[in-house]
């Protein structure tokens, strides 16, 4: 099944005044969860780095194999929102 738009969604509700309220409460959400996102990937950043460095790891790759895209968040707002 294609991905609905949060817009297509939205405009099929009825009054006016919904569709603006939960247009709202569903941007709301959206910049809470890009937050999220954009914090979990800052702290896994520094993490693996934190690995890397630390002369009693034994491997040195955790940035390279673990760290997330860096056009993560962008790459979510683009499926979200077409």
């Amino acid at each position: 099944m294609p991905a609905e738009s949060v817009k297509t969604r939205i405009n099929a509700l009825p009054p006016e005044q919904s569709r603006e309220d939960l247009r709202l409460l569903i941007q709301a959400q959206y910049d809470a969860l890009t937050a999220v996102i954009a914090s979990i990937s800052t702290a896994l950043l520094a993490l693996t780095a934190k690995l890397d460095a630390d002369v009693g790891v034994t491997d040195v790759n955790y940035a390279s194999t673990i760290n997330p895209s860096p056009t993560l968040a962008a790459t979510i707002a683009t499926k979200i929102t077409n």
